[in-house]
């Protein structure tokens, strides 16, 4: 088609349009983080060449926002060129860009990524494969593989804790079960053992007071049987008091209690025991700063708990050492 015109012949050629269709050659030219250009040359750079040849990029989870440069490198004037963008996996669809030549990412999650750039000439995508650059973003240390293996050591190890102390306890019971069973069956072998042996020799007291009865007025006869009762009523004592120790850990021990003159009480205790001493070549003697005392107390575990004391202290001492059982009286402030 020929124009005339006020400079002289306009040619046209529609077949010549074609030309502002070629498809021109993306290359990425910049890359941004927050505020800084990016250089191979930096110290710990997210890259290790130029961002022009650059096929991928590591960037950590705080380098956002990211800003990233390309060009079509078409230096014809009134070039027809928009672009689009993809970010696999997560885009399915182009994005437009109309025709600005730059994209922001901002606060990618931790994983990698694709960013696929394509130009558009009249609405038509070009035919020549994507411009890419992969992307890889690494969680912080919190969320990394090794901060995950760290929680499942860290659970696995309170589980086990648990299941030993689970264990331990369970085991403590156990054995605590066990303790208190064999406990439970020793208090009763004592106590069925001490009421065995105090039947035959209630029967024996019983008896030994008949016979002295009958035979009060022989004195050899009368003092063998002194013995033979002072012996029993031993044996019976002993055996009460293991029955007490029966009930004690039972928690079922009870006090019978009356009111009367300590003093005297235990002054017989004392005396109680001096054939003894003198056999033992000790001195054995009572003090009491009062004469009287008169308070509620249990005769039976008086008599238990000063019998043992005097025993005990006459077995341990040397010959010629003194036992003294003294009453005394403190004030209180």
């Amino acid at each position: 088609m020929y124009f005339g015109g006020i400079n002289g012949l306009n040619i046209f050629n529609p077949k010549r349009i074609k030309e502002l269709d070629i498809e021109g050659q993306l290359k990425f030219t910049n890359l941004k983080i927050k505020d800084y250009y990016v250089s191979p040359t930096l110290l710990n750079s997210v890259i290790n060449t130029s961002i022009v040849n650059a096929k991928s990029v590591f960037l950590n989870y705080d380098d956002f926002p990211v800003n990233l440069s390309f060009s079509a490198l078409d230096f014809r004037p009134n070039s027809n060129i928009n672009y689009v963008y993809k970010l696999l996996p997560d885009d399915k669809e182009w994005n437009s860009l109309d025709t600005k030549n730059s994209i922001q990412l901002l606060n990618l999650s931790s994983k990698s990524y694709t960013l696929q750039i394509q130009g558009k000439s009249r609405n038509n995508l070009w035919q020549k494969p994507p411009l890419e650059l992969k992307i890889s973003v690494s969680p912080p240390w919190y969320k990394s593989n090794l901060a995950y293996l760290a929680y499942l050591l860290l659970f696995l190890s309170v589980v086990f804790a648990f299941y030993r102390i689970s264990l331990q306890r369970q085991i403590a019971g156990q054995e605590s079960k066990r303790l208190k069973d064999l406990d439970d069956l020793k208090t009763r072998f004592i106590t069925n053992i001490t009421h065995e042996f105090r039947t035959p020799l209630t029967v024996i007291l019983g008896y030994l007071s008949n016979l002295k009865e009958r035979f009060s007025e022989k004195d050899q006869v009368n003092t063998a049987l002194n013995t033979i009762e002072q012996n029993s009523n031993n044996l019976l004592h002993l055996v009460n008091q293991m029955l007490d120790l029966a009930k004690l850990e039972q928690g079922k021990i009870t006090l019978n209690t009356t009111q009367s003159d300590i003093i005297p009480y235990v002054k017989h205790l004392v005396n109680s025991f001096s054939s003894i001493a003198q056999e033992q070549s000790v001195t054995l003697k009572f003090e009491s700063e009062i004469d009287t005392l008169k308070m509620d107390f249990d005769a039976e575990k008086i008599r238990q708990i000063l019998t043992n004391l005097i025993s005990n202290a006459l077995k341990f001492s040397f010959e010629n050492s003194q036992v003294t059982i003294a009453i005394e009286t403190f004030s209180q402030f």
